[in-house]
């Protein structure tokens, strides 16, 4: 007979063995590849989502400009013209805008906010090119989650109200900028809702900013956005399809290939036909001095306009003229300090200009010039010192009057300048909205927050005014009107140059800005998100982790079987060694069946990989939907990760059967024949036990001492406990080995007074045995407690300054940016509030933030994220603190070597961004530069895991057109909540504001670390509890071999009870003491946990599962000595 052919007939005749042996191995493969697909089905579901989400949409450009969209001159018909454009891609204009829904009246009125409202425009004029998002005027369509939050189960006729931010051109932040609710927002009435996308589509998902949730989707007729905003014929994004590729089945190279030429033909196309008029800029020309003007809608140039306008002038070899306009409250005569006599000559509410150069030559720095008309009405002549008082904006963005001799200047009058020229150039000055667009100085309609005195204003303005209208009545140099009135939104209202060199100007200017810098350019959407769908967590790992000890459990009961088949078969061994097979034969065969099971195994458990798979997909849909927030996942099958789980399963199986058969060339023939495995006990020394011990105890001491120290507050994080915990297990298993260490000359009597103790001293037969079982499921349970302890309920006292919440019980979102201080009764008046000196606000403190709108960074969002929202965080915040975090002043240190500090929530930094200290991201900031963010701190569990905080100052560096506070962190007693909620509601609803507690939003935030940790408990369990099934393998192994002695005690009249008895105790021994071991522990481990943790921990479910595995040990071992039988014949008995 073949060795083969022996091989095969022992798998048949041990065909039992063989196929418990097979389980085990099915178990660990179909764990193992199972844990796998979930990664692949996570990734897949993501990428089939994204593909979903941007339906026709593979490349966007968004601005915060809006680009010519009137047929004839649109942006869209000159790219075409471009080349590669008509063929290869379909564009199509769009708006879109963040907001809130309103339907219904008095009682049954309900809004929802952080809605997306969008509308997309047609397809080519004259080309069969479908709509992607036909919504017909004064109709909307909504998608699923924003219909049923708002209660609307069927389309019908109904009116529906959308409220969004306004996109006038001008900035907010100027001072002289109309910043009313009404000015800052818009609304548009639909009056049906045409239809409900409740299916996985376009209009259901879409969304530039990714991420696997659903969002709120409210699609509306493009013209009728565009007359909300006051934007006829303009649209602000670019939405482009690619017609001669399709990401969604391309592969990863032909796909990035692809996306890098799109993105140079897209954005080649836009350099070559874009206007000066797309970039919100207008070209005059003036009647006082003939120059051509280049001016902005927005009142102030962008910096990289003016840095651009600068280059083309020096390739044109001209002098451009800078100008820089403002109202100054008040022109004073001072002495040399500045200071004013107190019936000094003095004009109030005047245009002044900043420039750098006159028409008769350069102006000093501290120089002042006035037109002939307002030097005679303030009786000054050259050489009077002059200062000037205007306002400017604080970084609250209160209007605050500053003087010029406040920043250092007292003015010279240097030259009094003839009414021509820009002496009475009214074209010097840009249009502010109520003033400069009046007839008369009686008509002027200043922003509410721009205190004037209407009878001064009229008295020394109102003659000049009707002659030469906003035409500037001084004039400083350039630079100084910088110092005086700039701010990081700009400060250059409008740049001039020679007429003669005006068109050439215009068309160099053009070709000279970089798109780019304004934001227009284009994004490889598509690409981006199908990327971004790999993920920031990595479920194969995950779920790898979350399955350890099942996994480990499954392969060591493989072990534990396979060498139980080994012992059963020992003699088998020894007669083939004593027949003339090799010790190395001998454990070849034995392996080879091991191998043969373990493929046999293998490919079973790969199969039922699918299913377990299949089991966890739906597991994340159903019971922990919380941990992805989709239910939009489905089973993906890839050949290469079954080969990989395969592969796995199989050499995790092989090292167990090595494990297993070892020792069979390590035994002689005569005890292999005898029916023993073991070699020949070597003597053991005394005293082995008494140091283990002695090593245990000091162990523990280290142990108790680290814990100690957490307590008292030397170690600052009580987590570190666990540490400790940790420590005081593995003391706890050494001093157990000490123990269970048979004593070579230890006495037979005395302290043994029942059967059961009998049992208890058996454990020490096979120390290491014993030890390895208790320490596997002692270590399994410490783990599912201090997993648990992990696990929170509530979210604490948020009032706590030290919270995760930092003492804000409220945190509101809004669309519409509030401008203004909303904690005294002004700023709320300004902002629109109805009832502005309620009794609520007495109680309640607003921290605002200024809110770049970006991805959310939690672990609310599986996929990468590349664009993070980001917080302006203010002085104010900066110096109050909180958190349980001290080093507040890192986030407002200036900008160095290009990197802008920022503050992370540990755990986003850590598992979502992968970020340590000192670490940096790159991302693009407003104007489309490319910025790398610092982490200098981090904040742990706090309420910002969705966003990075960065110092305000430095936020407006690099989102300067990001007007007013997005993000306000309210603080109110708990009994105020509730009302405080209501009114910031009520108030702040033309904002389209989002309120909720702080509370709730830590809670979902634990909802989602708790999900991920009841997962890991739920499949720990599951490996704790074929852990002590091994138990039980383990006491049927100890049957086998203790037969003879066994025998030998029926003989002497022990009944079989009383044996039952004896092989129980043991065992159960070995479970209680593994559980009792591993609690214990981990209870000492998480003390200083439970007395600092602001939430509860979930008991019950755990006390549950240690009470299942002891009741499933007990259970498995009555089982197991019902297999292995008590009942034994004389030759067990000549054995012993």
């Amino acid at each position: 007979m073949t060795p083969i052919k022996l091989i095969i007939k022992n798998l048949i005749h041990f065909r039992a063995a063989s196929i418990a042996v097979v389980a085990g191995m099915v178990v660990s493969t179909a764990v193992l590849t199972g844990s796998l697909m979930v990664g692949d089905s996570v990734r897949g579901s993501l990428r089939k989502l994204a593909i979903q989400r941007l339906g026709p949409v593979d490349y966007a450009l968004v601005s915060n400009r809006f680009f010519a969209d009137k047929p004839g001159e649109s942006l869209i018909e000159r790219m075409q013209t471009a080349a590669g454009i008509a063929d290869g891609f379909e564009l199509r204009p769009a708006i879109l805008s963040a907001g809130s829904v309103v339907i219904g009246a008095g009682d049954k009125r309900v809004r929802t906010g952080d809605v997306q409202i969008m509308a997309i425009g047609g397809g080519k004029a004259g080309a069969a090119e479908a709509d992607w998002a036909k919504v017909d005027a004064r109709q909307v369509l909504l998608n699923g989650d924003t219909a049923d939050a708002l209660g609307i189960a069927q389309p019908g006729d109904r009116p529906v109200i959308l409220t969004f931010p306004s996109k006038e051109d001008a900035v907010r932040e100027g001072t002289i900028a109309r910043r009313s609710v009404e000015e800052l927002s818009a609304t548009l009435r639909a009056d049906k809702v045409s239809g409900i996308a409740r299916d996985r589509s376009f209009l259901s998902l879409f969304s530039l900013a990714g991420g696997q949730r659903t969002p709120r989707n409210a699609w509306v007729n493009l013209a009728d956005l565009q007359q909300a905003i006051e934007q006829p014929g303009r649209a602000n994004v670019l939405l482009v399809k690619d017609k001669q590729f399709s990401f969604a089945t391309a592969d990863d190279e032909p796909a990035y290939n692809r996306m890098q030429a799109a993105m140079t033909t897209l954005n080649d196309a836009v350099k070559a036909v874009v206007r000066l008029d797309d970039y919100g800029l207008d070209v005059g020309t003036s009647k006082a001095t003939g120059e051509r003007i280049i001016s902005t809608k927005a009142t102030f140039l962008d910096p990289p306009i003016v840095a651009a306008a600068e280059e083309a002038a020096k390739k044109l070899g001209i002098t451009p003229r800078l100008v820089a306009v403002n109202l100054v409250n008040r022109v004073v005569v001072t002495d040399d300090q500045g200071v004013a006599a107190k019936d000094a000559p003095a004009l109030h509410y005047v245009i002044g200009a900043g420039i750098s150069r006159l028409d008769d030559g350069p102006i000093g720095p501290a120089d002042i010039a006035f037109n002939e008309e307002t030097a005679k009405q303030l009786g000054v002549k050259v050489g009077d010192r002059i200062r000037l008082d205007s306002y400017r904006r604080d970084g609250d963005g209160n209007l605050v009057e500053i003087t010029s001799a406040q920043n250092g200047i007292v003015f010279t009058v240097s030259r009094i300048i003839p009414m021509t020229g820009v002496g009475a150039d009214a074209s010097l000055t840009p249009t502010f909205k109520g003033l400069t667009d009046s007839d008369s100085v009686a008509d002027w309609s200043p922003p509410a927050e721009l205190k004037i005195d209407e009878k001064l204003a009229e008295k020394d303005n109102d003659a000049y005014w009707k002659k030469h209208k906003a035409a500037p009545r001084l004039l400083i140099h350039i630079d100084a009107a910088r110092k005086l009135w700039g701010g990081p939104y700009g400060e250059i209202t409008s740049i001039r140059v020679p007429a003669n060199k005006g068109d050439a100007f215009a068309e160099v200017l053009r070709k000279t800005i970089d798109p780019a810098s304004l934001g227009f350019v284009f994004q490889p959407t598509k690409f981006q998100q199908i990327q971004a769908s790999a993920g920031s967590t990595d479920f194969s790992g995950l779920f790898v982790g979350f399955s350890f000890f099942l996994i480990a459990a499954a392969a060591l009961l493989v072990a534990m079987l396979f060498r139980l088949n080994v012992e059963q078969r020992v003699r088998q061994f020894g007669l083939l060694t004593a027949v003339g097979f090799t010790p190395s034969k001998v454990r070849w065969m034995a392996l080879t069946e091991g191998a043969l099971l373990a493929i046999l195994g293998g490919f079973i458990g790969t199969l039922l990989g699918v299913l377990y798979t299949s089991a966890m997909v739906y597991g994340l849909r159903t019971w922990w939907v919380g941990a992805i927030g989709t239910t939009a996942l489905e089973l993906f099958i890839i050949p290469k990760t079954l080969w990989a789980g395969f592969i796995f399963g199989f050499w995790v199986a092989i090292f167990a059967v090595l494990w297993a058969v070892w020792r069979l060339g390590k035994v002689s023939p005569s005890r292999l024949m005898a029916g023993q495995l073991a070699a020949i006990p070597r003597g053991i020394k005394k005293g082995d036990g008494r140091l283990l011990r002695l090593v245990g105890i000091v162990i523990a001491i280290a142990g108790l001492g680290f814990l100690a120290m957490v307590l008292v507050g030397v170690i600052k994080k009580p987590e570190l406990a666990l540490a400790g915990g940790a420590i005081l297990l593995t003391a706890g298993l050494v001093y157990l080995s000490g123990v269970l260490r048979p004593r070579r000359h230890e006495s037979g009597h005395g302290d043994v007074t029942s059967v059961a103790m009998l049992g208890v001293r058996n454990a020490n037969r096979h120390t290491a045995r014993s030890v390895l079982s208790v320490g596997l499921i002692a270590f399994a349970a410490f783990t599912l407690i201090t997993v648990a302890s992990m696990q929170k309920e509530g979210a604490g006292d948020t009032g706590d300054k030290q919270s995760g919440a930092g003492g804000y019980r409220l945190i509101a979102q809004t669309a519409v940016g509030v401008l203004g201080d909303l904690n005294t009764s002004a700023g709320r008046f300004n902002a629109g509030f109805a009832e502005p000196d309620a009794a609520i606000w007495k109680d309640v403190k607003f921290t605002q933030l200024r809110r770049w709108a970006g991805q959310d960074i939690s672990c609310l969002n599986l996929t990468r994220a590349t664009s993070p929202t980001i917080l302006g965080v203010p002085h104010s915040m900066v110096t109050r603190g909180g958190f349980d975090f001290e080093n507040w002043a890192e986030l407002e240190k200036p900008i160095e070597n290009d990197n802008v500090p920022v503050f992370a929530d540990a755990e986003t930094a850590q598992y979502i961004l992968k970020l340590s200290i000192g670490d940096t991201m790159t991302i693009s900031d407003q104007r489309g530069r490319a910025r790398k963010l610092k982490l200098v701190g981090t904040i742990s569990h706090s309420v910002f895991q969705s966003e990075l905080l960065m110092g305000e100052a430095n936020f407006r560096e690099l989102f300067p057109a990001q007007a007013g506070y997005g993000t306000l962190m309210v603080e109110t007693p708990a009994d105020k909540v509730t009302p405080a909620m209501q009114a910031i509601n009520a108030e702040l609803e033309p904002y389209a504001v989002s309120v909720d507690t702080t509370a709730a939003r830590l809670e979902a935030f634990q909802t989602i670390q708790n999900t991920y940790l009841s997962t890991f408990r739920t499949l720990g369990s599951l490996g704790l509890a074929l852990g002590t099934i091994g138990l039980a393998v383990v006491l049927i192994r100890n049957v086998i071999e203790r037969r003879g002695e066994l025998a030998l005690l029926s003989a002497i009249g022990f009944v079989r009870g009383d044996r039952v008895k004896l092989i129980l105790s043991e065992n159960v021994l070995l479970l209680v003491l593994g559980l009792g071991v591993g609690t214990g522990c981990a209870l000492l481990g998480i003390v200083p946990t439970l007395l600092t943790q602001k939430g509860g921990i979930a008991w019950m479910p755990l006390v549950l599962t240690l009470v299942g595995v002891l009741a499933l040990g007990l259970f498995a071992s009555v089982v197991a000595v019902r297999i292995s039988g008590v009942n034994f014949t004389a030759r067990d008995m000549r054995r012993e």
